[in-house]
C-alpha cells in the first residue's frame, strides 16, 4: 500500500471510503486496495484476476451501500438542501434573465473559458432576499456579459452565473456540506476507477481466459 496519501489520484472523500474497506479487502483477497487500483499493472499477470478484481468491486460496493444505510437522516437533509437550492437556481434565472434584457447585455453558456479564478470574487448564496436582488441588479447594470455554468447536482439545479466586468463577481448556489453527498461523490468517483482498472485487465488480456485455455 503506498504510504503517502497526498499522492493518491482521489479526493479525500474517496480515500476515506477506501480506507475503510481496505482491511476486510486485504484479509479476505490478500490485495492492497489502494495498490491495485493505483497499479493495476502489477496485478495484472496473476491467476484469477479478473475474478478477483470483480469480486473486491462487489465489496466495496456492498461496503458502500452500508454505510449509506446508516446515514438517512443526511440523505434526507440533502435531498431538502437540494429542492431549496433548485428553487432558489429557478428564481435567480429568472430574475438574472429579466436583468440582461433590461441592460441590454448578453448571457452566454459557454462551454468552457479560460479566466484568472483567482481575481474572481465569489459570492455563495442559498436563499434570495431583498439584498441578493438588489445585488444582481447592480451586477448587471456593470457587466458587459454574464456567463451561466450553472450545473445538476442529481435532479438538482445549482445556478452558477459569472457577472464580467472591470471585477468579475461569481454568484453561486450551493448545497450545505452534507456527509451523505460526500458519500455519493466518493461513489461515484470511485465508480469511475474501478471502471478504469477493469477496462485495463480486460485489455491487456484476462488471466482468467488464459487459465481457461490452459485447462
Amino acid at each position: 500500500m503506498a504510504e503517502n496519501d497526498e499522492e493518491m489520484p482521489w479526493s479525500e472523500n474517496a480515500d476515506v471510503v477506501i480506507e475503510g474497506v481496505s482491511q476486510t479487502i486485504n484479509d479476505k483477497y490478500g490485495v492492497a486496495l489502494k495498490d491495485i487500483l493505483t497499479k493495476p499493472a502489477f496485478y495484472v499477470s496473476k491467476k484469477g484476476m479478473e475474478t478477483t478484481f470483480s469480486n473486491i468491486r462487489e465489496e466495496v460496493g456492498n461496503y458502500i451501500q452500508e454505510l449509506a444505510k446508516s446515514m438517512d437522516d443526511d440523505r434526507k437533509n440533502m435531498e431538502k438542501d437540494g429542492l431549496k437550492c433548485d428553487a432558489v437556481t429557478k428564481q435567480l434565472a429568472q430574475n438574472i434573465s429579466m436583468q440582461a434584457k433590461q441592460n441590454n447585455i448578453p448571457i452566454i453558456k459557454p462551454a468552457s473559458m479560460d479566466r484568472n479564478t483567482d481575481n474572481d470574487e465569489v459570492i455563495y448564496v442559498n436563499n434570495i432576499d431583498n439584498g441578493v436582488m438588489a445585488l444582481l441588479a447592480k451586477l448587471s447594470a456593470n457587466s458587459s456579459f454574464i456567463a451561466d455554468f450553472s450545473t445538476t447536482y442529481k435532479t438538482y439545479n445549482l445556478g452558477q452565473w459569472l457577472f464580467d466586468g472591470q471585477k468579475n463577481f461569481l454568484i453561486s448556489v450551493a448545497m450545505e456540506p452534507n456527509p451523505y453527498m460526500d458519500l455519493d461523490s466518493a461513489k461515484d468517483e470511485i465508480n469511475m476507477i474501478m471502471d478504469g482498472v477493469e477496462g485495463y485487465f480486460k485489455s491487456q488480456g484476462s488471466s482468467d481466459e488464459g487459465q481457461e485455455k490452459g485447462q
